[in-house]
């Protein structure tokens, strides 16, 4: 599957052109009205990006932002009609990595979130070695042999990534 967006928008009509505008170059959009609606639905599909307007009914975007950052670093776009400089620093102190008001452009969002995502996934990607069939998780220090998770002790696993780190696993 292709990238998957998750819009959090109140107006049926903004979140409907978004998602089938987004849709129509190939993104996967799931849809919330509410911000809680937005936590359920990221609860159970993380998304590769998510894009909030703070204006929504029941917890309003930056709670929903500040929700979302408690459990992911997940690339978060605040998109609103709101400009005031005063909620351009909420939105970023909230955990918002970008900032865009409507109206807007949708080249212009679509490289914003293609450029976040590519940095997320490469700090993702960081934590991650890979020699022949052993893969190593650095985030989880879990080891894996051709997909198979490998009972390591902690000495072990340490010496395991060393020995990746440094190209000297003979297999």
């Amino acid at each position: 599957m292709g990238i998957r967006v998750l819009t959090v928008e109140d107006d049926e009509r903004i979140r409907t052109s978004v998602k089938l505008a987004l849709e129509d170059e190939g993104w996967h959009v799931d849809e919330a009205a509410s911000g809680e609606d937005a936590v359920t639905l990221f609860s159970h599909h993380e998304p590769d990006v998510v894009l909030i307007d703070i204006m929504l009914p029941g917890i309003d975007g930056f709670e929903v932002c500040r929700t979302l950052r408690r459990s992911s670093d997940v690339p978060i776009v605040m998109l609103t009609a709101r400009v005031d400089t005063h909620d351009v620093v909420a939105g970023l102190e909230a955990g918002a990595d970008d900032y865009l008001t409507k109206p807007f452009d949708l080249d212009i969002l679509e490289a914003r979130m293609t450029a976040l995502i590519k940095r997320y996934r490469g700090t993702v990607a960081s934590t991650k070695l890979q020699y022949g069939e052993v893969s190593i998780d650095q985030k989880t220090h879990q080891a894996y042999r051709q997909d198979k998770l490998l009972a390591l002790n902690p000495t072990t696993y340490t010496i395991l990534e060393m020995l990746v780190k440094k190209g000297y696993l003979i297999l």
